[in-house]
């Protein structure tokens, strides 16, 4: 009926799958520690209490460390839109951006450029929608995007050490020589579960098989949707 309220859509992943037996005996372990995140833990390790102890224990020590980190500290290199968090995919994951050419290793240290990475995760993990875990990542790598080794690496360190299973499925595009050349790179650092996770799409900064999995009115107007913020002034909507 018109007027009436809409109910909220529910999103729902699937549960992280491990051993129940495992899983509690793990959990005795850690008892301050989410069951979610004991279970992606566990599920990084492929069941092995023992070494998922040890990855729990090395990254409860850099949380302790290295969190919290204030908005006021990475400011600018917020201010570079080089990676940032904006709409959620048809499913309910919120879409993690990286644009290749706002990356510029020689205007920031790496240890700064993973700091500000390191924010835009914990704020998204905080907004995601209830029944969400993971993010689509959308790694946008046009001609011009500097290859950064040293980037990559501490990236795929920081995700593989501290949020495992974190990941839901990653668009590269556009793709060319270049986006596959970088994407090379990448795949060395991966595990093979993420590296499975990737797709590189075709079709240029619009590739229509993005809107397959992510509605318009959630996608930036440089990518073909709706969503008036663009990242990258260089490049107009079409």
């Amino acid at each position: 009926m018109s007027g009436d309220p809409v109910e909220p859509k529910i999103y729902k992943e699937a549960i992280v799958n491990v051993d129940k037996d495992v899983l509690n005996e793990f959990r005795a372990m850690y008892p301050e520690v989410e069951e979610s995140a004991a279970r992606r833990f566990l599920a990084a390790r492929g069941g092995d209490v023992k070494k998922a102890k040890a990855m729990m224990d090395t990254h409860l020590a850099w949380r302790k460390k290295a969190l919290p980190i204030s908005e006021t500290a990475v400011r600018k290199q917020l201010d570079t839109n080089m990676f940032f968090v904006k709409g959620v995919d048809r499913e309910g994951h919120p879409l993690l951006h990286f644009i290749g050419p706002n990356h510029v290793s020689k205007n920031f240290s790496i240890e700064k450029t993973t700091a500000m990475m390191t924010y835009v995760l914990e704020e998204g993990i905080k907004d995601m929608l209830p029944g969400i875990e993971k993010f689509t990542v959308l790694l946008f790598l046009p001609s011009g995007t500097e290859t950064d080794k040293t980037l990559v690496q501490a990236a795929s360190k920081l995700f593989g050490e501290n949020y495992p299973e974190r990941m839901y499925k990653v668009w590269v595009f556009p793709t060319g020589m270049l986006s596959r050349g970088i994407w090379s790179i990448i795949k060395v650092f991966l595990d093979p579960v993420t590296a499975k996770k990737v797709t590189l799409l075709s079709g240029g900064r619009q590739p229509p098989e993005l809107k397959e999995h992510v509605d318009p009115t959630n996608l930036l107007k440089i990518f073909g949707g709706e969503v008036n913020f663009n990242p990258c002034p260089q490049l107009k909507p079409k």
